[in-house]
């Protein structure tokens, strides 16, 4: 097996099946750049993995026993084309991602990719470079196969390094015959004239090898992305499929690499393969992650990276006890090196804070806030978006101590930071809306209310309108992020609600209403179990999506009783006082008058 990512031709498609393929085809590269960037050069975690793995099979043993007293970098290709433990051990991991064995690996994949890439520089300056093409041939399962011949045009992605052959009939031989199961492929690899990308690096590996000459055999590294060209029949026992190599220039792959959206600020450690792995909603795995990284943490800064990361785990996975533990283990060590006033306290209170609003402690939340936001507003060049934050979270808890005119102060600073520092379609504008109308309902000021939602539901119409080129993108990252999430989480987390949420603001403005409806029929069940009176203005706001899209489908009628149901759950559940209740009742019934049956393409982009 090969294994290997399919990336479709088109980035814009709206056909759904694409979109998991194009997002696990992303994470692929993402954990591909992690891999071969890290700094690290012990082995030892690696060779006692191999041990516990072959603890039963003295030869292997052996072998390992040999690696760990020889092993040196420049040598990683031979003990790679070794039949042994390595070779069968490192081609699963790559095969199925499987993360924590391939961090196992990492030295030893990072000293091959280094190899091959070192043989590729010498291989351009001499008369290999001018090498046309090279070959393949292997049984694959015919789904797969699928896979690639409904994707000609779109790119591929093999996750493990790739032996091809500059002999074609060899390469045949090793393609066999097709059965019922698996079909014979004959991987026909073109290369340009001027293939000296380095990050696609290939190199003829004979004098490195254990095979030698003989097979005239050539090493990919793993993840070299390939474009599907074309795909033909050489007889009915085998059919041919034509690949040819991208160079960073290419368009698509430039494209899909702009859209990974993880930030790594240069750093290649165990953390950052957290931070992975965190984004993508894998929780679980984050916090081993973070916690072994921990354990190996040699200076305060480091320490404090690990605590902060170890918190964020934690609180997404909602243990909030042991996520507050680690904030304050963060906390101690700024307090042991830096003045008490330094600006690096603030994040930190805040998300002290943050977790005492889980927990439903609202006065240590407000006080840590408060702490928070007095630093920020000392610093130097304090943050704007941040202290936009803290403003909001105080406004938030105010108003939950029933404390509205205070907590009105603080929700307009908000609003008036947001409007400084941020362009006007960004979604924390309408948050800030939302947060007022809620504030003016229980003030009994529906008017401003009503105002205030109005602004809310332009702000957000107006965003994704501006994003449109994103969409595709965005839809492939949540949904991958829900397939991850659905497996590691509790049905009824929190994070599930936003991550629903997000999906039916993607499938709405793609103007897939029945997929939006569904997901924010998801995401208002869930809120009403998990959110009540924390964030009221998620579920005001998603409940104006629901009724939009549903008028959207002409079926008014369901909007109308969607709108009467909800009215009566909030009195029923106390989540709003009656007058609250019709005022929103007034919102969502407006949306029936404003929101136009299925529009055009140009009316969504005017």
């Amino acid at each position: 097996m090969i294994g290997f990512e399919v990336a479709p031709v088109q980035l814009a498609s709206t056909e759904n099946n694409r979109n998991m393929q194009e997002a696990s085809f992303m994470y692929a590269q993402l954990l591909k750049g992690i891999l071969i960037n890290m700094k690290d050069n012990d082995t030892s975690d690696m060779i006692e993995y191999c041990r516990q793995e072959n603890a039963s099979n003295k030869a292997a043993l052996d072998i390992i026993q040999n690696f760990e007293l020889n092993y040196r970098p420049e040598r990683a290709i031979w003990w790679y084309s070794l039949d042994s433990f390595l070779y069968r051990i490192l081609n699963r991991a790559l095969h199925v991602q499987d993360i924590d064995t391939l961090y196992h690996f990492r030295v030893f994949i990072r000293d091959m990719h280094r190899t091959v890439s070192q043989l590729h520089i010498a291989m351009m300056a001499s008369n290999e470079r001018k090498l046309t093409k090279l070959y393949r041939g292997q049984l694959i399962p015919s789904n797969d196969f699928e896979k690639i011949r409904s994707n000609v045009g779109g790119l591929l992605s093999i996750n493990r390094f790739l032996s091809t052959s500059a002999d074609r009939d060899l390469a045949l031989v090793f393609a066999g015959k097709s059965t019922n199961d698996d079909t014979a492929v004959l991987l026909e690899i073109s290369l340009a004239s001027n293939h000296t990308d380095s990050s696609a690096p290939f190199a003829g590996i004979a004098a490195y090898s254990q095979f030698g000459s003989g097979e005239r055999e050539y090493l990919f590294s793993m993840g070299t992305v390939f474009r599907i060209d074309r795909i033909e029949d050489i007889d009915h026992d085998c059919v041919c499929i034509h690949l040819t190599l991208t160079q960073d220039n290419d368009p698509q792959l430039t494209a899909l690499a702009k859209y990974m959206s993880i930030e790594l600020h240069e750093r290649y450690d165990l953390t950052t393969l957290g931070m992975f792995v965190l984004d993508i909603g894998d929780y679980h795995r984050a916090k081993q992650f973070f916690a072994t990284a921990l354990t190996a943490a040699k200076t305060p800064g480091h320490r404090v990276r690990c605590h902060n990361l170890l918190g964020m785990a934690y609180e997404k996975l909602g243990d909030y006890d042991k996520a507050l533990e680690q904030f304050q283990l963060e906390l101690k060590i700024h307090r042991q090196n830096l003045p008490v006033d330094h600006p690096v306290f603030a994040p930190t209170y805040s998300n002290i804070a943050v977790v005492y609003m889980d927990r439903g402690q609202l006065d240590l939340a407000l006080k840590y806030f408060r702490r928070a936001l007095i630093i920020e507003q000392a610093a130097i060049e304090p943050n704007y978006v941040e202290l936009s934050v803290y403003h909001s979270h105080i406004g938030l808890i105010l108003k939950a101590k029933s404390l509205l005119k205070e907590s009105l102060v603080y929700q307009k600073k908000a609003l008036s930071l947001r409007q400084m520092c941020l362009p006007p379609i960004h979604p924390s504008i309408a948050e800030a809306y939302n947060n007022l109308a809620t504030i003016y309902y229980g003030l009994h000021q529906n008017d401003k209310a009503i105002c205030m939602h109005k602004k809310a539901w332009k702000s957000q119409r107006r965003a994704i309108l501006y994003s449109q080129d994103k969409l595709d993108d965005a839809l492939m990252h949540f949904q991958e992020s829900l397939r991850i999430k659905l497996k590691s989480l509790n049905p009824l987390h929190p994070e599930m609600a936003g991550t629903y949420a997000s999906l039916g603001n993607i499938y709405n403005a793609l103007q897939s209403y029945d997929k939006a409806l569904e997901m924010y029929e998801n995401t208002v069940k869930l809120y009403r179990v998990t959110l009540m009176r924390k964030h009221p203005e998620k579920l005001v706001d998603t409940m104006s999506s629901l009724i939009e899209c549903l008028v959207k489908l002409g079926r008014t009628d369901e909007a109308r009783e969607r709108i009467r149901e909800h009215y009566e759950w909030s009195n029923r559940t106390l989540w709003h006082t009656d007058e609250e209740a019709r005022a929103l009742q007034n919102i969502l019934e407006s949306i029936l008058d404003k929101v136009p049956l299925i529009p055009s393409i140009e009316e969504r982009v005017i």
